[in-house]
Parts: structure tokens; sequence; C-alpha cells
């Protein structure tokens, strides 16, 4: 990213956002409106932090409020800090995208959340597994691989679960069988 691209980014910010305190004449803070907040948090994208969920949570929050954010105001505020949705990565436009299709912030927050967890902890262990491995270009590798093994696992479960409730159902009949005789 060149200097200009990043000064022009950090003055479009500057101008959306709101003087809010200064401290000690030292650090001043300022707030975005959460459709800023919303569109940053899509360009970060990180599905191990909680990018996704916070999308997601804002989206429910205003909803719970009454003044929901529609897809025009988000879009408007990607457009005004980013000039358009060409860089922001293809899981966050397609999450973006099912969110307002669903229409279930609330659900979408939760298991978000959960999805975020899960892919901090893969990271976690493989960072603990592999020190040094793991670096930008296969963080999202990493948590594909993870999410995959979990839901094998789970189909697993489900499958060892299955076959012993028809185990028991087999059992059960044998046992009636015997009972009646």
């Amino acid at each position: 990213m060149s200097t200009d691209t990043a000064f022009t980014k950090s003055d479009r910010l500057t101008e959306v956002s709101v003087y809010y305190k200064e401290f000690s004449n030292i650090v001043t803070v300022r707030t975005v409106a959460a459709e800023y907040l919303v569109a940053m948090k899509l360009m970060s994208g990180r599905l191990y932090k909680n990018d996704l969920s916070d999308i997601a949570g804002i989206l429910w929050e205003h909803q719970k409020r009454d003044e929901p954010l529609t897809e025009e105001i988000v879009d408007s505020a990607v457009s005004k800090l980013y000039g358009g949705w060409a860089d922001i990565p293809t899981t966050s436009r397609e999450f973006f995208q099912s969110t307002f299709e669903n229409g279930d912030y609330e659900a979408i927050y939760l298991e978000a959340l959960e999805n975020e967890h899960t892919a901090k902890k893969a990271l976690l262990d493989f960072e603990e597994q592999h020190p040094n491995a793991l670096d930008e270009d296969n963080i999202n590798t990493i948590i594909e691989q993870a999410k995959r093994k979990k839901e094998t696992d789970a189909m697993t479960l489900k499958e060892e679960l299955e076959k012993g409730k028809a185990m028991t159902k087999e059992q059960d009949y044998h046992t009636g069988i015997i009972k009646k005789r």
C-alpha cells in the first residue's frame, strides 16, 4: 500500500468521524457512525477476530432499536471510505449479502461468534504445534481445514449416535419378543 493511499483512507475516516473528547491535550478521541464501523469490519474481515460477529451484532442492535441499517446505508459508507466494494474481501462481501438476505441478525451473530472462537482456537492450536509457521498467507487455509475437520467429526459423531439408536431399537425389539414368550 502506498503512503498516498494510506493517507487518503485516513483522511476519509477523519472526514466521517466526529470529535468526542481530548485527553491531557495529547490524545484526541473521535467516533464513527455504525455504518462506517461496519464498513471497516467488512474491510478487515478476519475470520478469527470479532469482525463478522461485530457486523451482525451492530445490525442486530440497530434492528432492536428500530433504527435498521440498510444495505444502501452500508454501501454508501463502503463507497465513501474505500471507493466501493472492490477491495473488500470476498468472505466479507458474501457474509454481508447472506446476512441481509437472512435477516435473523441475532442467530447470525451467535453463529459468527462461535465460528470466530473456533477459528481462533484452531490458529492457536496450529501455532502451538507448528511454531512460527503461521502467516497471513496460510491463516484462511488453516481455518478452513479446521472447519472441515470439525464438520467431519460432527458427522462421525452423528453417525455413531444414529448407529447407537438403531442398536437400542434392535435390542428393545428383541427384549420385547423375549418378554412376550
